[in-house]
């Protein structure tokens, strides 16, 4: 049997009689860029992530940076931010001028440490930039309260946390503005690449608005420096389908986790822990084992698709290597030597899911063989 990491093709077929009328009707209307089904979907957005306001970018990362762009957050500024993260996180900081400071999470787990900002806040320190992890929210209470008591803005990557709930808040509306990418793989995830921000701060979103299309509202009337991030129409209408039932989705996330949860009984194989958290979406369900590599083929072997997630941390990127050489993120770096991203698909069934739990309850480790 083979087992699929992420099936998008099945996924995606299943909305495909929507998807085509969608088409159809875009294709009729003849406007294709920032017209009714963007509209449509910014209100649908904000409204099921509890927000006032939506605006739709082009990507994950346009997102992120035009957050910062839209606080006046550049040269000479540093922002806090997770060290364990997609590099897009970073590169936002870094294509604004300022500067990322990175913040380990704590042993065995993924998210920033809340306990390890306030030492890093100075007075050059802007922001607070954190990634929910894998769907998992950050302990974002505590990092409310520490931004707050010095008048710092805090941002949230929720690019892979689509529909968190974290102590009763939806991810996405709980710090002064947040960042989503719908790339494909992504729990709601087009057809192509697209991202939003979302916020209660009506003048930030003014300002993305004008970012993301030329520096422009008006036709030809351009107010500020801004460059081409603007969703399309096609992916718009079918982000709106999507979003009919990502809690649906999310739910079969959730079993399929829990099933893992339960189920996977091998002391070489730590499994991610669980806080007390109102809702974790599993954008992953990410392993670890000091023989991660050696896992890894044999899951192959067992006809079951894994991934390594960020198997080079940001700091040791070829970009950032040299800045950062002197920076010592061991809990990162062990992360990225130990972590496996094992099958997490909404449509998996019963039985490939018991077939991923059997392989991993099979497996034994050759000591000789560890990862580097």
């Amino acid at each position: 049997m083979r087992v699929p990491f992420l099936n998008l093709k099945r996924l995606n077929l299943s909305y495909r009689s929507h998807f085509e009328a969608k088409f159809k009707d875009v294709l009729e209307s003849g406007a294709f860029l920032l017209g009714k089904n963007v509209l449509d979907f910014e209100r649908n957005f904000a409204r099921y992530c509890e927000t006032e306001y939506c605006s739709t970018v082009g990507s994950g990362l346009d997102a992120i940076e035009f957050i910062l762009r839209g606080y006046d957050i550049g040269v000479g500024d540093d922002v806090l931010v997770s060290s364990h993260t997609f590099i897009a996180t970073w590169l936002s900081i870094v294509n604004v001028g300022a500067k990322p400071v990175p913040i380990e999470p704590r042993p065995g787990e993924f998210n920033l440490d809340p306990a390890q900002l306030e030492s890093k806040i100075n007075e050059n320190t802007k922001a607070i930039l954190v990634a929910h992890m894998y769907g998992e929210p950050c302990e974002i209470e505590k990092i409310v309260l520490i931004a707050r008591r010095h008048k710092i803005k805090l941002i949230e990557d929720a690019a892979q946390a689509h529909g968190a709930i974290y102590k009763g808040k939806k991810v996405g509306s709980i710090g002064d503005a947040s960042a989503f990418s719908f790339y494909p793989g992504k729990n709601l995830g087009a057809l192509g690449d697209g991202g939003a921000v979302t916020s209660n701060d009506e003048k930030l979103i003014r300002r993305v608005e004008l970012l993301r299309n030329y520096g422009s509202v008006k036709k030809y009337v351009h107010e500020s420096l801004g460059r081409n991030s603007r969703m399309d129409e096609i992916q718009a209408s079918f982000l709106i389908e999507k979003l009919h039932d990502l809690d649906e989705k999310n739910s079969k996330r959730i079993e399929l986790a829990k099933f893992y949860l339960e189920s996977i009984k091998n002391k070489h194989i730590h499994l991610p822990d669980t806080q007390n958290h109102d809702k974790q979406v599993w954008h992953l369900f990410v392993v670890r084992t000091s023989q991660r590599d050696q896992l890894k083929r044999y899951l192959a072997d067992c006809g079951i698709d894994t991934i390594i997630h960020y198997p080079i941390p940001i700091h040791k990127q070829a970009p950032f290597i040299e800045q950062y050489k002197d920076y010592k993120l061991p809990v990162t770096e062990e992360i990225a030597e130990t972590a496996l991203s094992i099958p997490m698909d909404p449509l998996l069934s019963s039985n490939e899911a018991e077939h991923v739990v059997n392989a991993m309850n099979s497996w034994e480790p050759n000591d000789d063989h560890k990862n580097p």
